[in-house]
């Protein structure tokens, strides 16, 4: 139960037997409980208060008994969803300050096929649309190395992302343009 006490400009040597104590209404209990989170005392060395706690953490963790997607589910995003998500982590991984949240991402080929020796491959085109020359440079690197280390990278987590539904190979080609409605504006203005 949360209680108050009432005392203001109190001395360094006071004591709180000479305080009158007051009980929260409801009202200012709950007030009180969503101004301030709860504090639990906790020792895990000896497993104490660490289950109110994690209650409390479950509590707010899962709002609702139902879960968003059945168990058979893993995500209900589509391929297509995917695949820019991959890829667009490891522009993030790859690339530094600004330049990845400059880049748009254009699926031109998303397909599934067979390859000659019967295995099941999904088939990427993805352009990469930068807004700058040097963005461009940039991204490609020497080279065309940090490219080369993204289309790696992203092929790799797409191949073990997608085995479980049946592919055995990813081929990724990954282009990297510049925006044309950004070189229209450069060259009005230059």
């Amino acid at each position: 139960q949360c209680v108050r006490y009432r005392g203001e400009g109190l001395d360094s040597d006071f004591d709180l037997e000479d305080f009158e104590e007051t009980e929260f209404t409801p009202e200012e209990e709950a007030e009180f409980v969503h101004q301030y989170p709860p504090v639990y005392y906790i020792s895990a060395l000896h497993d104490d208060g660490v289950d109110e706690l994690l209650g409390h953490l479950m509590s707010l963790a899962t709002p609702t008994k139902e879960f968003a997607l059945p168990p058979d589910h893993k995500t209900d995003m589509s391929m297509n969803e995917r695949v820019e998500e991959i890829i667009r982590e490891k522009l993030y991984r790859c690339l530094h300050r600004e330049v990845p949240h400059r880049i748009a991402q254009v699926n031109r080929a998303l397909e599934r096929g067979r390859l000659p020796d019967g295995r099941v491959a999904l088939k990427v085109d993805q352009d990469l649309i930068v807004a700058t020359k040097s963005h461009l440079k940039l991204v490609m690197g020497r080279g065309g190395m940090t490219l080369k280390r993204i289309e790696e990278s992203s092929k790799r987590e797409l191949l073990n992302s997608l085995k479980n539904e049946g592919y055995d190979e990813v081929i990724l080609n990954l282009h990297v343009k510049i925006s044309r409605k950004n070189a229209y504006k450069r060259s009005l203005v230059g």
